[in-house]
């Protein structure tokens, strides 16, 4: 089976054009929290570090449940069983 690249409708096309920009955001903050991470990072400093990052990605996931995706890594859908 193969995947289609789906056209969301116009009206839509903003809000998920900024939901992607904001994804690929929260990725390179992500890469960046994992580039500080030396041999003396506490465990303190990494959860300082990640707080925000984590809240960028909890803001993304409430977008994505908000706006109707069926099909998100916790939730089962018509191909996981």
């Amino acid at each position: 089976m193969q995947r289609e690249t789906l056209v969301a409708p116009e009206p839509d096309r903003a809000p998920l054009r900024r939901h992607w920009m904001e994804y690929a955001k929260a990725l390179d903050d992500l890469a960046a929290v994992h580039g500080q991470i030396g041999d003396d990072t506490t465990p303190i400093q990494y959860r300082s570090w990640l707080e925000p990052v984590s809240k960028e990605f909890y803001a993304l996931n409430r977008f994505e449940k908000n706006y109707g995706f069926k099909v998100c890594g916790s939730e089962r859908g018509p191909n996981h069983g």
